[in-house]
Protein backbone atom coordinates (compact mmCIF):
# COMPACT_ATOMS: atom_id res chain seq x y z
CA UNK A 1 0.00 0.00 0.00
CA UNK A 2 2.64 2.29 1.20
CA UNK A 3 4.53 1.55 -2.17
CA UNK A 4 1.16 2.01 -4.19
CA UNK A 5 1.16 5.58 -2.54
CA UNK A 6 4.85 6.42 -3.10
CA UNK A 7 4.52 5.62 -6.86
CA UNK A 8 1.83 7.85 -7.42
CA UNK A 9 3.16 10.88 -5.61
CA UNK A 10 6.29 10.53 -7.94
CA UNK A 11 4.12 10.05 -11.20
CA UNK A 12 2.23 13.28 -10.38
CA UNK A 13 5.87 14.93 -9.45
CA UNK A 14 7.41 14.41 -12.98
CA UNK A 15 3.91 15.17 -14.91
CA UNK A 16 4.43 18.50 -12.95
CA UNK A 17 8.01 19.48 -13.85
CA UNK A 18 6.62 18.24 -17.52
CA UNK A 19 4.58 21.09 -17.66
CA UNK A 20 6.88 23.49 -16.50
CA UNK A 21 9.53 22.54 -19.18
CA UNK A 22 6.70 23.33 -21.77
CA UNK A 23 6.77 26.76 -21.06
CA UNK A 24 8.63 30.01 -23.42
CA UNK A 25 12.58 30.54 -24.54
CA UNK A 26 14.21 33.04 -21.74
CA UNK A 27 15.96 36.17 -23.61
CA UNK A 28 19.57 36.49 -24.87
CA UNK A 29 22.15 38.02 -23.06
CA UNK A 30 24.17 41.26 -24.05
CA UNK A 31 26.86 41.57 -26.31
CA UNK A 32 30.33 41.23 -24.93
CA UNK A 33 31.93 44.33 -25.06
CA UNK A 34 35.09 44.78 -28.30
CA UNK A 35 38.27 43.94 -28.18
CA UNK A 36 40.85 46.69 -28.16
CA UNK A 37 42.50 47.39 -31.32
CA UNK A 38 45.39 45.60 -32.72
CA UNK A 39 49.23 47.79 -33.06
CA UNK A 40 49.05 49.41 -36.92
CA UNK A 41 51.68 47.59 -38.78
CA UNK A 42 54.87 48.95 -39.81
CA UNK A 43 56.81 49.12 -43.37
CA UNK A 44 60.72 50.21 -42.74
CA UNK A 45 61.77 52.37 -45.45
CA UNK A 46 64.74 50.03 -46.30
CA UNK A 47 68.75 50.97 -45.98
CA UNK A 48 71.04 52.42 -48.15
CA UNK A 49 72.86 50.23 -50.46
CA UNK A 50 76.36 51.41 -49.34
CA UNK A 51 78.08 49.79 -52.36
CA UNK A 52 75.49 50.73 -54.79
CA UNK A 53 77.39 51.93 -57.76
CA UNK A 54 76.48 53.50 -61.33
CA UNK A 55 79.31 53.83 -64.51
CA UNK A 56 79.13 55.21 -67.49
CA UNK A 57 80.45 52.95 -70.56
CA UNK A 58 80.87 55.48 -72.97
CA UNK A 59 80.06 59.31 -74.07
CA UNK A 60 77.12 60.45 -75.00
CA UNK A 61 76.56 59.86 -78.71
CA UNK A 62 73.21 61.92 -78.65
CA UNK A 63 74.12 65.59 -79.51
CA UNK A 64 70.63 67.25 -79.20
CA UNK A 65 70.87 68.91 -75.65
CA UNK A 66 68.40 67.27 -73.26
CA UNK A 67 68.70 63.57 -74.71
CA UNK A 68 71.30 61.36 -73.83
CA UNK A 69 72.44 57.95 -75.35
CA UNK A 70 75.35 56.09 -73.75
CA UNK A 71 75.17 53.27 -71.54
CA UNK A 72 75.67 52.85 -67.56
CA UNK A 73 76.32 49.45 -65.57
CA UNK A 74 74.79 49.21 -62.34
CA UNK A 75 76.68 47.38 -59.43
CA UNK A 76 76.68 46.36 -56.09
CA UNK A 77 73.18 45.41 -55.64
CA UNK A 78 71.73 43.39 -53.01
CA UNK A 79 69.48 40.29 -52.91
CA UNK A 80 66.03 41.80 -52.21
CA UNK A 81 64.20 38.60 -53.84
CA UNK A 82 62.50 37.61 -50.60
CA UNK A 83 61.02 41.02 -49.23
CA UNK A 84 59.50 43.87 -50.50
CA UNK A 85 62.73 46.56 -51.35
CA UNK A 86 63.09 47.12 -54.87
CA UNK A 87 65.61 49.62 -56.78
CA UNK A 88 63.55 52.87 -58.01
CA UNK A 89 65.20 55.08 -60.88
CA UNK A 90 64.83 58.79 -61.44
CA UNK A 91 65.78 61.80 -63.28
CA UNK A 92 67.73 63.80 -61.31
CA UNK A 93 68.65 67.78 -61.25
CA UNK A 94 71.14 66.99 -58.99
CA UNK A 95 73.02 64.08 -57.91
CA UNK A 96 70.56 64.40 -55.00
CA UNK A 97 67.90 66.05 -56.85
CA UNK A 98 64.84 63.83 -58.01
CA UNK A 99 63.38 65.49 -61.15
CA UNK A 100 60.88 62.56 -62.44
CA UNK A 101 60.46 58.86 -62.16
CA UNK A 102 62.95 56.70 -64.74
CA UNK A 103 61.25 54.67 -67.23
CA UNK A 104 62.08 52.12 -70.20
CA UNK A 105 61.24 54.59 -72.07
CA UNK A 106 64.07 57.19 -71.31
CA UNK A 107 66.59 54.35 -69.27
CA UNK A 108 66.22 51.24 -70.70
CA UNK A 109 67.14 48.96 -68.03
CA UNK A 110 68.45 45.02 -69.13
CA UNK A 111 70.57 42.36 -67.73
CA UNK A 112 69.35 40.22 -64.62
CA UNK A 113 66.86 43.11 -63.40
CA UNK A 114 64.55 43.05 -66.48
CA UNK A 115 63.51 45.82 -68.96
CA UNK A 116 61.25 47.52 -66.39
CA UNK A 117 61.26 50.00 -63.72
CA UNK A 118 61.44 49.28 -60.64
CA UNK A 119 64.24 47.17 -60.86
CA UNK A 120 62.57 43.70 -59.52
CA UNK A 121 64.18 40.33 -58.25
CA UNK A 122 67.51 41.47 -58.15
CA UNK A 123 70.01 39.00 -56.89
CA UNK A 124 73.35 40.07 -55.46
CA UNK A 125 76.20 40.72 -58.38
CA UNK A 126 73.27 40.75 -60.94
CA UNK A 127 74.82 41.90 -64.47
CA UNK A 128 72.15 45.33 -65.28
CA UNK A 129 72.55 47.88 -67.55
CA UNK A 130 70.76 51.01 -68.08
CA UNK A 131 71.12 52.56 -71.51
CA UNK A 132 70.21 56.43 -72.00
CA UNK A 133 67.17 56.58 -75.30
CA UNK A 134 66.58 58.98 -78.08
CA UNK A 135 63.85 60.67 -76.44
CA UNK A 136 63.69 64.01 -74.11
CA UNK A 137 64.31 64.00 -71.08
CA UNK A 138 61.77 65.99 -68.85
CA UNK A 139 61.72 69.10 -70.72
CA UNK A 140 64.22 67.62 -73.11
CA UNK A 141 66.23 71.06 -72.14
CA UNK A 142 69.45 70.39 -70.56
CA UNK A 143 67.94 70.85 -66.92
CA UNK A 144 68.54 66.58 -66.07
CA UNK A 145 72.15 66.11 -65.27
CA UNK A 146 72.18 62.90 -63.16
CA UNK A 147 70.82 59.37 -63.39
CA UNK A 148 69.65 58.59 -59.42
CA UNK A 149 69.00 55.35 -58.42
CA UNK A 150 67.49 54.03 -54.97
CA UNK A 151 66.36 51.17 -52.59
CA UNK A 152 63.00 51.85 -51.69
CA UNK A 153 59.32 49.92 -51.20
CA UNK A 154 55.95 51.49 -50.42
CA UNK A 155 57.59 53.43 -47.56
CA UNK A 156 59.94 55.41 -49.57
CA UNK A 157 63.38 55.34 -50.82
CA UNK A 158 66.53 55.14 -49.12
CA UNK A 159 67.84 58.60 -47.28
CA UNK A 160 71.18 57.90 -49.77
CA UNK A 161 71.09 56.87 -53.53
CA UNK A 162 73.81 56.17 -56.12
CA UNK A 163 73.78 58.71 -58.99
CA UNK A 164 76.28 59.26 -62.11
CA UNK A 165 76.39 62.43 -63.85
CA UNK A 166 74.82 62.03 -67.49
CA UNK A 167 77.45 64.44 -69.05
CA UNK A 168 74.74 65.51 -71.75
CA UNK A 169 76.30 66.94 -74.79
CA UNK A 170 75.11 69.07 -77.11
CA UNK A 171 74.93 73.11 -77.64
CA UNK A 172 73.03 75.60 -76.40
CA UNK A 173 70.68 78.20 -77.14
CA UNK A 174 72.60 80.67 -79.26
CA UNK A 175 73.02 84.38 -78.54
CA UNK A 176 72.11 86.46 -81.35
CA UNK A 177 72.68 89.99 -81.37
CA UNK A 178 70.06 91.99 -83.19
CA UNK A 179 70.66 96.33 -83.03
CA UNK A 180 74.80 96.11 -83.80
CA UNK A 181 76.01 95.50 -87.40
CA UNK A 182 79.76 94.10 -86.98
CA UNK A 183 82.39 93.27 -88.99
CA UNK A 184 84.43 90.61 -86.83
CA UNK A 185 83.17 88.25 -83.58
CA UNK A 186 86.24 86.91 -81.80
CA UNK A 187 85.72 84.61 -78.63
CA UNK A 188 88.08 84.59 -75.48
CA UNK A 189 88.56 83.46 -71.97
CA UNK A 190 85.97 86.05 -70.30
CA UNK A 191 87.15 87.93 -66.96
CA UNK A 192 84.90 86.28 -64.56
CA UNK A 193 83.07 83.77 -66.79
CA UNK A 194 84.22 80.84 -69.00
CA UNK A 195 84.01 83.26 -72.12
CA UNK A 196 84.01 86.55 -73.60
CA UNK A 197 83.21 88.17 -76.75
CA UNK A 198 85.11 90.95 -79.24
CA UNK A 199 83.39 92.82 -81.71
CA UNK A 200 84.49 95.12 -84.06
CA UNK A 201 82.57 96.93 -86.20
CA UNK A 202 84.90 99.20 -89.29
CA UNK A 203 83.12 99.70 -91.88
CA UNK A 204 80.27 103.04 -91.41
CA UNK A 205 76.71 101.82 -91.41
CA UNK A 206 74.72 103.92 -94.26
CA UNK A 207 70.81 102.85 -93.31
CA UNK A 208 68.57 105.38 -92.36
CA UNK A 209 68.83 106.80 -89.13
CA UNK A 210 72.00 104.44 -88.14
CA UNK A 211 75.31 106.33 -86.51
CA UNK A 212 78.56 105.94 -87.38
CA UNK A 213 79.75 102.19 -85.43
CA UNK A 214 83.73 102.07 -85.48
CA UNK A 215 84.15 100.57 -81.44
CA UNK A 216 85.68 97.34 -80.97
CA UNK A 217 84.24 96.29 -77.23
CA UNK A 218 84.91 93.16 -75.38
CA UNK A 219 81.92 91.60 -73.40
CA UNK A 220 81.88 88.93 -70.97
CA UNK A 221 78.99 86.01 -72.03
CA UNK A 222 76.76 84.41 -69.06
CA UNK A 223 76.30 80.87 -70.02
CA UNK A 224 73.76 78.03 -69.11
CA UNK A 225 73.90 74.68 -70.16
CA UNK A 226 70.17 74.92 -71.79
CA UNK A 227 68.89 74.42 -75.78
CA UNK A 228 65.16 75.91 -74.21
CA UNK A 229 63.99 78.84 -76.48
CA UNK A 230 64.04 81.46 -73.31
CA UNK A 231 67.66 80.27 -71.62
CA UNK A 232 69.88 82.64 -73.84
CA UNK A 233 73.16 83.56 -73.20
CA UNK A 234 73.53 86.90 -71.75
CA UNK A 235 76.05 89.19 -72.39
CA UNK A 236 77.91 91.32 -69.94
CA UNK A 237 78.59 95.39 -70.27
CA UNK A 238 80.51 96.31 -73.29
CA UNK A 239 83.90 97.35 -72.87
CA UNK A 240 85.88 98.97 -75.02
CA UNK A 241 88.66 97.82 -76.65
CA UNK A 242 89.99 100.78 -79.35
CA UNK A 243 88.52 103.49 -81.48
CA UNK A 244 89.03 103.55 -85.31
CA UNK A 245 88.69 106.33 -87.08
CA UNK A 246 85.10 106.62 -88.73
CA UNK A 247 84.95 104.52 -92.21
CA UNK A 248 88.43 102.79 -91.63
CA UNK A 249 87.65 99.35 -91.59
CA UNK A 250 89.10 96.87 -89.40
CA UNK A 251 88.49 93.07 -90.24
CA UNK A 252 92.12 92.53 -90.76
CA UNK A 253 92.56 92.20 -87.00
CA UNK A 254 93.52 89.54 -84.58
CA UNK A 255 92.76 89.12 -80.58
CA UNK A 256 93.74 86.84 -77.64
CA UNK A 257 93.99 86.63 -73.67
CA UNK A 258 97.24 86.01 -72.94
CA UNK A 259 97.40 85.76 -69.17
CA UNK A 260 95.20 88.22 -68.02
CA UNK A 261 95.44 90.61 -70.40
CA UNK A 262 93.43 90.73 -73.63
CA UNK A 263 95.54 91.66 -76.54
CA UNK A 264 94.66 92.90 -79.97
CA UNK A 265 96.70 93.45 -83.16
CA UNK A 266 95.34 95.38 -85.90
CA UNK A 267 96.73 96.39 -89.28
CA UNK A 268 96.46 100.01 -88.10
CA UNK A 269 99.83 101.91 -88.42
CA UNK A 270 101.88 98.83 -89.78
CA UNK A 271 100.18 96.97 -86.54
CA UNK A 272 99.09 98.39 -83.67
CA UNK A 273 98.96 95.91 -80.15
CA UNK A 274 96.54 97.37 -77.33
CA UNK A 275 96.38 95.93 -74.21
CA UNK A 276 92.98 95.19 -72.29
CA UNK A 277 92.53 95.31 -68.33
CA UNK A 278 90.24 95.91 -65.58
CA UNK A 279 91.48 99.27 -65.36
CA UNK A 280 91.20 99.92 -69.08
CA UNK A 281 93.15 99.71 -72.44
CA UNK A 282 96.54 101.23 -73.77
CA UNK A 283 98.43 101.03 -76.57
CA UNK A 284 101.04 98.79 -76.22
CA UNK A 285 103.01 98.96 -78.89
CA UNK A 286 102.82 100.38 -83.06
CA UNK A 287 104.61 100.02 -86.20
CA UNK A 288 105.05 96.12 -85.06
CA UNK A 289 105.66 95.17 -88.34
CA UNK A 290 108.02 97.99 -89.63
CA UNK A 291 106.79 99.71 -92.44
CA UNK A 292 104.91 97.09 -94.64
CA UNK A 293 101.46 96.83 -95.55
CA UNK A 294 99.95 94.08 -93.58
CA UNK A 295 97.35 91.52 -94.46
CA UNK A 296 96.66 88.34 -92.08
CA UNK A 297 97.02 89.79 -88.99
CA UNK A 298 97.15 87.23 -86.68
CA UNK A 299 98.44 86.46 -82.86
CA UNK A 300 98.80 83.71 -80.72
CA UNK A 301 99.76 82.69 -77.01
CA UNK A 302 100.87 80.09 -75.21
CA UNK A 303 100.14 81.66 -71.90
CA UNK A 304 103.78 82.15 -71.29
CA UNK A 305 104.33 83.71 -74.91
CA UNK A 306 103.10 85.56 -77.23
CA UNK A 307 103.50 86.09 -80.96
CA UNK A 308 101.87 88.44 -84.33
CA UNK A 309 102.22 87.18 -87.79
CA UNK A 310 101.30 88.40 -91.03
CA UNK A 311 101.28 88.87 -94.44
CA UNK A 312 103.63 91.82 -96.43
CA UNK A 313 102.03 92.31 -99.48
CA UNK A 314 104.64 94.87 -100.63
CA UNK A 315 107.64 93.23 -100.71
CA UNK A 316 108.78 91.79 -103.90
CA UNK A 317 111.35 89.51 -104.53
CA UNK A 318 113.16 88.45 -108.15
CA UNK A 319 111.57 86.76 -110.31
CA UNK A 320 112.46 83.15 -111.14
CA UNK A 321 111.80 80.18 -112.52
CA UNK A 322 110.50 82.23 -116.06
CA UNK A 323 108.89 84.64 -113.76
CA UNK A 324 106.22 82.91 -111.83
CA UNK A 325 107.29 84.46 -108.57
CA UNK A 326 106.98 88.40 -109.90
CA UNK A 327 105.90 90.51 -107.22
CA UNK A 328 106.02 87.78 -104.40
CA UNK A 329 105.64 88.82 -100.78
CA UNK A 330 106.68 87.38 -97.04
CA UNK A 331 105.22 86.62 -93.75
CA UNK A 332 106.81 88.22 -91.19
CA UNK A 333 106.48 86.87 -87.71
CA UNK A 334 107.04 89.01 -83.86
CA UNK A 335 107.77 87.94 -80.54
CA UNK A 336 104.97 90.06 -78.87
CA UNK A 337 106.15 88.73 -75.24
CA UNK A 338 106.93 91.90 -74.21
CA UNK A 339 104.25 93.94 -75.53
CA UNK A 340 105.98 96.92 -75.83
CA UNK A 341 109.25 95.74 -77.39
CA UNK A 342 108.47 93.65 -80.44
CA UNK A 343 111.40 91.84 -81.89
CA UNK A 344 111.98 89.34 -84.76
CA UNK A 345 111.30 86.05 -84.89
CA UNK A 346 113.01 83.90 -87.50
CA UNK A 347 112.96 85.80 -90.88
CA UNK A 348 111.07 86.69 -93.69
CA UNK A 349 109.44 83.97 -95.37
CA UNK A 350 108.44 84.40 -98.97
CA UNK A 351 105.51 83.38 -100.69
CA UNK A 352 104.14 83.88 -104.66
CA UNK A 353 100.59 85.10 -103.56
CA UNK A 354 100.56 87.61 -105.88
CA UNK A 355 102.39 85.53 -109.04
CA UNK A 356 101.93 85.86 -113.01
CA UNK A 357 100.84 82.28 -112.95
CA UNK A 358 97.43 83.69 -110.69
CA UNK A 359 97.12 81.11 -108.24
CA UNK A 360 95.23 82.41 -105.01
CA UNK A 361 96.88 83.84 -102.11
CA UNK A 362 99.04 81.43 -100.52
CA UNK A 363 97.67 80.94 -96.89
CA UNK A 364 99.86 81.10 -93.70
CA UNK A 365 99.25 80.19 -89.93
CA UNK A 366 101.63 79.98 -87.00
CA UNK A 367 101.58 78.94 -83.46
CA UNK A 368 103.87 79.77 -80.52
CA UNK A 369 104.45 76.84 -77.48
CA UNK A 370 107.25 75.67 -75.07
CA UNK A 371 109.46 78.77 -76.59
CA UNK A 372 109.28 77.70 -79.62
CA UNK A 373 107.51 78.99 -83.14
CA UNK A 374 105.97 77.27 -85.63
CA UNK A 375 105.03 78.98 -88.84
CA UNK A 376 103.25 77.15 -91.63
CA UNK A 377 102.74 78.38 -95.70
CA UNK A 378 101.63 76.79 -99.24
CA UNK A 379 103.64 78.06 -101.86
CA UNK A 380 100.90 76.68 -104.12
CA UNK A 381 103.04 74.72 -106.63
CA UNK A 382 105.67 77.42 -106.64
CA UNK A 383 108.58 75.12 -107.14
CA UNK A 384 110.89 78.17 -108.03
CA UNK A 385 111.28 80.19 -104.84
CA UNK A 386 114.45 80.97 -103.96
CA UNK A 387 114.57 79.50 -100.10
CA UNK A 388 112.83 76.54 -101.43
CA UNK A 389 112.59 74.07 -98.56
CA UNK A 390 110.03 71.30 -98.60
CA UNK A 391 108.69 70.71 -102.01
CA UNK A 392 105.99 71.88 -103.96
CA UNK A 393 102.91 72.16 -101.38
CA UNK A 394 104.61 73.90 -98.88
CA UNK A 395 106.24 73.67 -95.81
CA UNK A 396 106.22 74.52 -92.20
CA UNK A 397 109.55 76.25 -90.59
CA UNK A 398 110.77 76.48 -86.09
CA UNK A 399 112.72 78.23 -84.07
CA UNK A 400 113.47 79.42 -80.94
CA UNK A 401 111.22 82.62 -80.15
CA UNK A 402 114.32 84.69 -78.93
CA UNK A 403 116.07 83.68 -82.62
CA UNK A 404 116.06 86.35 -84.44
CA UNK A 405 118.71 84.92 -87.40
CA UNK A 406 116.41 82.85 -89.23
CA UNK A 407 114.95 79.44 -88.96
CA UNK A 408 116.23 76.19 -87.14
CA UNK A 409 114.07 73.21 -88.62
CA UNK A 410 112.10 72.83 -91.81
CA UNK A 411 109.56 69.76 -92.77
CA UNK A 412 107.58 68.96 -96.20
CA UNK A 413 104.39 69.20 -95.76
CA UNK A 414 102.65 65.77 -96.94
CA UNK A 415 99.53 64.58 -98.20
CA UNK A 416 96.50 66.25 -100.21
CA UNK A 417 96.87 69.75 -99.89
CA UNK A 418 96.84 71.66 -103.15
CA UNK A 419 93.87 72.59 -103.89
CA UNK A 420 93.20 75.53 -101.53
CA UNK A 421 90.46 78.27 -102.00
CA UNK A 422 91.71 82.00 -102.14
CA UNK A 423 90.74 83.68 -98.85
CA UNK A 424 90.93 80.96 -96.12
CA UNK A 425 93.78 80.56 -94.10
CA UNK A 426 95.17 77.91 -92.27
CA UNK A 427 94.56 77.92 -88.01
CA UNK A 428 97.32 76.05 -86.13
CA UNK A 429 97.56 75.48 -82.26
CA UNK A 430 99.80 74.50 -79.30
CA UNK A 431 98.99 71.04 -77.76
CA UNK A 432 101.60 70.95 -75.18
CA UNK A 433 104.88 69.27 -74.39
CA UNK A 434 106.63 66.25 -72.91
CA UNK A 435 109.69 66.29 -72.84
CA UNK A 436 111.83 68.20 -74.93
CA UNK A 437 108.80 67.31 -77.67
CA UNK A 438 106.33 69.61 -78.41
CA UNK A 439 102.94 68.91 -79.98
CA UNK A 440 101.49 71.67 -82.91
CA UNK A 441 98.18 71.18 -84.47
CA UNK A 442 97.24 72.63 -87.36
CA UNK A 443 93.87 72.39 -89.95
CA UNK A 444 93.67 74.21 -93.34
CA UNK A 445 91.36 74.03 -96.15
CA UNK A 446 92.09 71.66 -99.55
CA UNK A 447 89.09 73.19 -101.61
CA UNK A 448 86.38 70.17 -100.71
CA UNK A 449 87.53 69.00 -97.85
CA UNK A 450 89.99 69.89 -94.86
CA UNK A 451 93.22 68.31 -93.73
CA UNK A 452 94.40 68.36 -89.97
CA UNK A 453 97.95 67.78 -89.39
CA UNK A 454 100.51 67.11 -86.11
CA UNK A 455 103.60 68.79 -85.90
CA UNK A 456 106.09 67.82 -83.24
CA UNK A 457 109.58 69.93 -82.21
CA UNK A 458 111.96 68.01 -80.39
CA UNK A 459 114.23 70.99 -79.69
CA UNK A 460 115.16 72.99 -76.82
CA UNK A 461 113.93 76.91 -76.78
CA UNK A 462 117.11 77.68 -78.59
CA UNK A 463 120.47 77.21 -79.07
CA UNK A 464 121.56 73.71 -77.71
CA UNK A 465 119.68 70.51 -78.50
CA UNK A 466 118.41 67.17 -77.41
CA UNK A 467 119.58 64.25 -79.12
CA UNK A 468 118.63 65.10 -83.22
CA UNK A 469 116.52 68.30 -83.00
CA UNK A 470 113.62 67.12 -85.92
CA UNK A 471 110.24 68.87 -87.21
CA UNK A 472 107.92 66.18 -87.56
CA UNK A 473 104.65 66.27 -89.83
CA UNK A 474 101.95 64.01 -90.33
CA UNK A 475 98.68 63.32 -91.79
CA UNK A 476 96.51 63.54 -88.75
CA UNK A 477 92.97 63.37 -90.98
CA UNK A 478 90.81 64.51 -93.39
CA UNK A 479 87.69 66.08 -92.84
CA UNK A 480 85.85 65.41 -96.13
CA UNK A 481 82.53 66.35 -98.25
CA UNK A 482 83.15 70.45 -96.65
CA UNK A 483 83.82 73.22 -98.42
CA UNK A 484 85.27 76.07 -95.68
CA UNK A 485 84.77 79.62 -95.58
CA UNK A 486 86.75 79.98 -92.50
CA UNK A 487 88.78 77.31 -90.09
CA UNK A 488 89.38 77.70 -86.29
CA UNK A 489 91.47 75.60 -84.06
CA UNK A 490 92.07 74.99 -80.56
CA UNK A 491 93.35 72.55 -78.08
CA UNK A 492 92.30 71.79 -73.81
CA UNK A 493 95.13 72.12 -71.34
CA UNK A 494 95.46 68.46 -71.82
CA UNK A 495 96.35 68.69 -75.32
CA UNK A 496 92.91 67.90 -76.82
CA UNK A 497 91.61 68.53 -80.21
CA UNK A 498 88.98 70.15 -81.31
CA UNK A 499 88.22 72.22 -84.99
CA UNK A 500 85.48 74.29 -86.21
CA UNK A 501 84.70 74.59 -89.39
CA UNK A 502 83.00 77.21 -91.16
CA UNK A 503 80.87 76.31 -94.20
CA UNK A 504 77.93 78.62 -96.07
CA UNK A 505 75.88 76.37 -96.53
CA UNK A 506 75.74 74.41 -92.68
CA UNK A 507 77.20 76.89 -90.50
CA UNK A 508 79.77 75.80 -88.62
CA UNK A 509 80.73 72.23 -87.78
CA UNK A 510 82.49 71.03 -84.63
CA UNK A 511 85.30 68.12 -84.79
CA UNK A 512 86.36 66.11 -81.36
CA UNK A 513 89.91 65.04 -80.49
CA UNK A 514 92.67 63.45 -83.57
CA UNK A 515 89.69 61.11 -85.06
CA UNK A 516 87.88 64.20 -85.81
CA UNK A 517 84.73 62.98 -84.14
CA UNK A 518 81.59 64.95 -85.62
CA UNK A 519 79.93 66.80 -83.24
CA UNK A 520 76.90 68.33 -85.62
CA UNK A 521 76.66 71.86 -86.48
CA UNK A 522 75.94 74.94 -85.01
CA UNK A 523 74.00 77.77 -86.52
CA UNK A 524 77.45 80.12 -86.49
CA UNK A 525 78.90 81.71 -90.04
CA UNK A 526 81.66 82.99 -90.06
CA UNK A 527 84.68 84.09 -89.99
CA UNK A 528 84.18 81.56 -87.44
CA UNK A 529 86.13 81.90 -84.09
CA UNK A 530 86.80 79.44 -81.21
CA UNK A 531 88.02 78.73 -77.68
CA UNK A 532 87.36 75.98 -75.31
CA UNK A 533 87.42 76.40 -71.96
CA UNK A 534 87.96 73.72 -69.08
CA UNK A 535 89.18 69.99 -70.06
CA UNK A 536 86.91 66.39 -70.14
CA UNK A 537 83.75 66.11 -69.45
CA UNK A 538 84.01 69.97 -67.74
CA UNK A 539 85.09 71.24 -71.20
CA UNK A 540 82.85 73.90 -72.97
CA UNK A 541 83.61 75.33 -76.19
CA UNK A 542 82.83 78.82 -77.53
CA UNK A 543 81.78 79.44 -80.48
CA UNK A 544 81.46 83.19 -82.47
CA UNK A 545 80.56 84.55 -85.65
CA UNK A 546 77.59 85.64 -87.48
CA UNK A 547 73.87 84.81 -87.07
CA UNK A 548 73.25 83.61 -90.96
CA UNK A 549 75.75 83.67 -93.98
CA UNK A 550 74.89 86.89 -95.03
CA UNK A 551 74.39 88.92 -91.73
CA UNK A 552 76.18 91.11 -89.76
CA UNK A 553 74.77 90.61 -86.25
CA UNK A 554 77.31 88.20 -83.90
CA UNK A 555 75.93 85.08 -82.87
CA UNK A 556 77.82 82.71 -80.41
CA UNK A 557 77.20 79.43 -78.90
CA UNK A 558 78.82 77.38 -76.20
CA UNK A 559 79.04 72.85 -76.22
CA UNK A 560 79.13 71.42 -73.63
CA UNK A 561 81.24 68.43 -73.61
Amino acid sequence: MHKIFFGTIVFFSLAFLAACGGGGSGSSGATGAAGATGAAGTIAVPDADADLAITAVAADTNYVLGRVERAYTVTGTDNYTANRVQYFGYLGTSSTTKGAIATAANMLPSGGAGSNWPLTNVASATAITITGQDVDLMAGDGAVTHLIICPGNEAGDAASCASAALNDRGYGTNYVGSTDNISRAFINAGASTSFAIVTTDGVAETCSGCVQDNITASQDITDTKSDAAAVIPTLGTASTVLTEALGVSITNMDNILHGSTLYTLSSTDNGTLTACTTSGCSTSASSVFDNISLEGVQLDSDGTNMIGIAGDSTQTYASSDGGRLDNSSSIVVRNLTVPGTPTIVGAPIIRGDNATSTLAASQFCAAVGGGRVVVFNDNQSEVGLTEAIVGNMGGFRSTGIDNATGWDLTAAMTGPTDNTTAGVNCAMTYGGISGVTRTFYMVMDNNTTAVVYTITDNTTTSGSTTGSPTLTVELTGTIASVTPDSLSIDADSNGVLWVAVDEATTGTQLFHTTSLTALGAASIWGPVDMRVSGTGTSTKVGLAGFSTNTSAYPAAVVWYE
